[in-house]
């Protein structure tokens, strides 16, 4: 065993698992390609742009808040209770995670 020899194997290992995925799919039958998730699409990357535009003018919380409501419009069963807590405890969990656990200087509130 020289050296680039792990390289070498991990080349060859994945090369081989391509291989094998290649042939499943080719033996496997033609199944029709869904439709492109345009609502999944559209709905996470709202979701990401509420984040960044409420984070500096309403803080960690209500970003959070936002980015959660906005995001579950990708499920198709929108339940709001269910998402409104989840977003909650999302919420808390970022602001004892980034402010208080590591002292990241987020403004947790609007004032």
């Amino acid at each position: 065993m020289g050296p680039g020899w792990v390289p070498r194997a991990l080349a060859c290992a994945i090369l081989a698992a391509g291989i094998v995925q290649l042939g499943a799919g080719v033996k496997a039958a033609a199944r029709a390609i869904p439709a492109f998730g345009w609502r999944q699409l559209i709905a996470i990357t709202l979701a990401g742009a509420a984040f960044a535009i409420a984070l500096p003018l309403l803080g960690l919380v209500a970003a959070v808040i936002a980015a959660m409501v906005v995001a579950a419009a990708a499920a198709p069963p929108l339940r709001p209770l269910e998402c409104l807590v989840a977003a909650l405890v999302v919420a808390a969990f970022s602001t004892l995670l980034f402010v208080k656990a590591l002292g990241l200087p987020f403004k947790v509130w609007p004032w």
